[in-house]
């Protein structure tokens, strides 16, 4: 039989809101749509970013792109 792809995801993907200064890297360079801003603002007085963990591919690319190292993945 041939083999099937699957959807079970390597790891997730978390947040630093503190670090996050509200550039908007991360939001265009996500494939699947999955970061938005949150409402509430962090200690610096930024909007901080957010993942849908359902949307999320933890493809990488929020972390290579966020100067600020709001991101971290973590391997299950």
């Amino acid at each position: 039989m041939g083999e099937r792809a699957t959807t079970e995801k390597k790891g997730m993907v978390l947040t630093t809101p503190e670090r996050c200064k509200h550039c908007g890297l991360c939001l265009k360079a996500c494939p699947k749509d999955a970061i938005s801003f949150a409402e509430d603002i962090n200690q610096a007085g930024y909007q901080y970013t957010v993942i849908d963990h359902e949307k999320c591919i933890v493809c990488g690319m929020c972390y290579v792109t966020c100067p600020d190292f709001v991101y971290e993945i973590k391997a299950y």
